[in-house]
């Protein structure tokens, strides 16, 4: 199950990460957007 797991997020990963990255750098600038304002 583990080793199932974890090729999938293997396979998965570019992609994924760079969406969650892009998602969580967007949040960040919306933080400090609201703090600013």
């Amino acid at each position: 199950m583990k080793n199932c797991s974890t090729q999938r997020l293997f396979l998965v990963s570019p992609k994924e990460q760079m969406a969650n990255y892009s998602i969580s750098f967007a949040v960040e600038v919306l933080a400090v957007f609201s703090t600013h304002t």
